[in-house]
């Protein structure tokens, strides 16, 4: 596992966030890496519209190419991001 260290936090937002990992019945380690998990699972988004958008224009796909597709990008991105934790 890796350590990160985050310097020059406002008080008020380490107040914020703490307050927030309190609301949510967790301490402020485990609240923030749920917000690390789920900002590396969106970016994976971009990684998908950049596929869509390399797609030639000119080819038409039925609704279940474009899901079978969609799915196999999630799966292969799902999976690298198990292999990374």
């Amino acid at each position: 596992m890796v350590n990160l260290q985050i310097r020059d936090v406002p008080e008020a937002l380490r107040d914020r966030l703490a307050a927030t990992a309190a609301s949510r019945g967790q301490s402020m380690q485990s609240y923030l890496m749920s917000v690390l998990k789920d900002e590396a699972r969106r970016s994976a988004n971009v990684e998908l519209l950049r596929a869509i958008d390399a797609l030639d224009e000119g080819d038409e796909f039925s609704g279940a190419e474009i899901t079978a597709e969609i799915a196999a990008v999630r799966d292969d991105r799902d999976r690298r991001n198990t292999e990374a934790l």
